[in-house]
């Protein structure tokens, strides 16, 4: 009888082993399920697809050696962010074509609900008010003058394009703009990229070096709008304060010793003659004048020592500290350490795409303002910084 006791002990205690033992696989068999589905792949590591903040995981394996995207060359890094962002204009273009359609079949339906997979065709042309007809009467007129063997169809696009280009232009400019102030619209943001890379030798900042929320302004004393974007900075700042937001203003030029570049040199010898306060005064009173030089030959280097002079005497600069800060941009010998020093940023920022001037980066993140004004683009962007943080942190505290 023992006997038997002891065999049913010892056959207990098995089968409670392998029933343990079983349990112990389910459980460790379903936190590894995802890692199961395709055996002959569970062994590789995974690697993101491309690098798309500052913080990410492991771009490059290479055996034991693992990369991230700030241990690449800076050199490469711009390379990359460029293509990056490259795309991504080409890709916020589409979104925005794709918008305003929604936009026009929403308005067309009068607010009611459409089908965002099968929106009606919009006819632009029609949108726009041009009568394709005149386009047929200038084609009969003129077929004459085309070869023997051309595709009327073809031409009649063609000579579309040509009349109506700057038309389609405004068009999609005055719908994003109505989009933007009557809807509460968003697009994908930029690629970040290290705030450092606009450190560069020309960059004045203004505000609090430890704000939470960085704007660059890449710009000139040339700018139609000017005035305007002085205002919608001066919108930011009342709004945040200068503790929470700080300003940096790029004085840049497309050209190399032209108006523009010398309309620059000479803010900074404001700067390098009359200190930091004193080139603020002059910088903001600049930009009352923007639009004076707009139509200005770039080649007409002279008129951007009468400027300065115009701006000087706005705010009382004496007539010698004016020839003082005349000379300091003088750069007959083209070896002016201002003047190299603007060409270096210029350098040092070509790794953003399409750099027509103004433009603005806010976080180290280029801001789309098509069709939209500063004030209302970084407003938004601040709001979605904060907001997203705060997800984060309520997310964190459950």
């Amino acid at each position: 009888m023992s006997k038997w006791k002891n065999n049913s002990v010892i056959a207990f205690v098995v089968l409670a082993i392998m029933a343990m033992a079983y349990f112990l696989y389910l459980t460790f068999s379903s936190d590894r399920n995802d890692e199961n589905e395709n055996i002959f792949l569970q062994d590789i590591a995974k690697v993101d697809s491309a690098a798309t903040e500052l913080n990410e995981k492991e771009i490059i394996l290479y055996n034991d050696t693992k990369l991230k995207f700030k241990d690449l060359p800076q050199e490469l890094q711009k390379k990359i962010r460029n293509e990056q962002m490259v795309a991504h204009v080409k890709i916020n273009t589409l979104l925005k074509e794709y918008v305003i359609n929604y936009h026009l079949a929403k308005t067309n339906n009068k607010g009611k609900e459409v089908d965002p997979k099968n929106l009606p065709k919009i006819d632009i042309l029609k949108e726009m008010g041009v009568d394709v007809k005149v386009i047929d009467q200038i084609y009969e007129q003129n077929k004459h003058q085309f070869p023997k063997n051309h595709d009327p169809a073809q031409v009649k696009a063609d000579m579309t394009v040509k009349l109506v280009s700057n038309k389609i232009y405004e068009f999609y400019q005055t719908y994003l703009n109505e989009i933007y102030l009557k809807e509460d619209l968003s697009l994908p943001s930029f690629p970040q990229f290290p705030e450092s890379w606009t450190q560069t030798k020309v960059t004045q900042s203004y505000g609090n070096q430890d704000a939470p929320f960085h704007l660059v302004w890449v710009g000139s004393y040339t700018d139609v709008n000017s005035k305007l974007i002085k205002e919608d900075i001066g919108l930011l700042v009342k709004k945040y304060g200068l503790k929470e937001l700080k300003v940096s203003f790029i004085p840049f030029s497309n050209g190399t010793w032209d108006l523009n570049q010398k309309l620059n040199a000479l803010a900074l010898c404001v700067k390098k003659e009359k200190g930091e306060k004193n080139f603020w005064s002059y910088h903001t009173q600049a930009l009352n004048h923007g639009k004076d030089l707009v139509a200005a030959d770039p080649k007409a280097v002279d008129k951007a020592i009468e400027f300065a002079r115009k701006v000087m005497s706005e705010i009382d600069f004496p007539q010698e500290e004016q020839n003082q800060i005349i000379e300091c941009a003088d750069n007959k010998n083209k070896q002016n350490p201002i003047f190299l020093d603007l060409l270096r940023a210029k350098k040092e920022l070509s790794f953003i795409p399409d750099q027509k001037i103004p433009f603005f980066i806010l976080n180290g993140r280029l801001l789309d303002l098509d069709g939209s004004r500063v004030f209302r683009s970084v407003d938004q962007s601040i709001q979605n910084i904060q907001n997203k943080k705060k997800r984060k942190s309520e997310g964190n505290k459950s």
